[in-house]
């Protein structure tokens, strides 16, 4: 494949458009005052025209033939798609450029197509939120545990975030729990998110990682990441305000506030509880959270949504 530098077409594209504009003067000062310029000047200009346009044509093709369109300063393709196309042709002389600027797909999970969360599901796969499974199963009905719902909303947060709203990994020592230590997988994103002031642990300083995370205590830590803030408890009276749950009372009293102010958490697809459940009567506070509901909480953090995530992921590759 030739490839053509880019400063001769540009140069014939300039005296194409110089002598363009100069014959454009021309023709409109004779039609107005008199010239001096000979008949015979301007049959040479003409034909220098002529010239270059043929010039201009022959470049245009051989512009097409790598990528590049009528204009090389607007329309160049990257670099990386040029490079990708000459490894397509010839595998042998493939670069690190195409492995760097080239994303991977995302997984896709054989398990998903029927949940009526499978739409915000489809935008956290876009944005890599959850790992590949060996069976690229993603197990929607399965409980999820504390310590693998803190790495995916640690993980969403940070993606779908502003990048003066994100939370940096916290150091390994001086735990913040006594029954998580650096060997588990969770224990940097639960450090992180306790130094950062949210309430992700119990009173008696235990975190229990690998126990599933119940329904209230799901949307306690994600409502608190949300509103940025610690949440005191409200009256059952208050909460009842809110929802119309038949099991209210059921609700552990440090979880009420949270779980109440969830209700003005809502974005495009409702609040936490209704994009987790949709239209419930009871909310079945200590009943185990399932994969894809937990997963359907991280479609929104704070005002930010996925689709907004991947606006900005867009332009910053275009």
């Amino acid at each position: 494949m030739k490839i053509v530098a880019k400063k001769p077409a540009f140069r014939s594209l300039l005296s194409l458009s110089l002598l363009s504009g100069w014959l454009l003067i021309g023709g409109c000062n004779q039609a107005n005052q008199e010239s001096t310029q000979s008949a015979d000047e301007v049959a040479e200009l003409k034909s220098k025209l002529q010239d270059l346009e043929a010039e201009n044509k022959d470049l245009k093709e051989q512009q097409d033939e790598i990528g590049l369109g009528s204009d090389p300063l607007k329309e160049a393709k990257p670099v990386s798609e040029i490079v990708a196309k000459t490894s397509e042709d010839n595998p042998e002389s493939a670069s690190p450029i195409q492995s760097e600027t080239n994303r991977p797909a995302a997984v896709a999970f054989n398990d998903i197509a029927d949940l009526p969360t499978q739409p915000l599901l489809a935008d956290l796969i876009k944005l890599e939120i959850f790992s590949a499974t060996d069976d690229q199963n993603f197990q929607p009905y399965d409980p999820i545990s504390r310590g693998e719902y803190m790495i995916w909303l640690f993980k969403a947060h940070n993606t779908i975030s502003r990048p003066a709203q994100k939370i940096r990994l916290a150091p390994t020592f001086d735990p913040e729990f006594t029954d998580i230590d650096a060997k588990h997988p969770a224990f940097k994103v639960v450090q992180a998110l306790a130094n950062a002031g949210y309430s992700v642990g119990y009173d008696d300083k235990t975190f229990k990682p690998d126990q599933p995370i119940t329904r209230e205590e799901m949307i306690s830590i994600k409502v608190g990441l949300d509103k940025g803030k610690s949440i005191k408890p409200v009256r059952v009276s208050l909460l009842r305000s809110a929802w119309k749950f038949s099991d209210l009372a059921d609700i552990d009293k440090r979880h009420s506030g949270y779980i109440y102010n969830d209700l003005f958490a809502k974005g495009p697809k409702g609040s936490n509880i209704e994009r987790a459940f949709g239209k419930i009567g009871t909310f079945k506070p200590k009943q185990a959270a399932k994969r894809h509901e937990a997963a359907a909480t991280l479609w929104q953090i704070g005002r930010e949504t996925a689709p907004k995530a991947l606006e900005r992921q867009e332009k910053e590759l275009s």
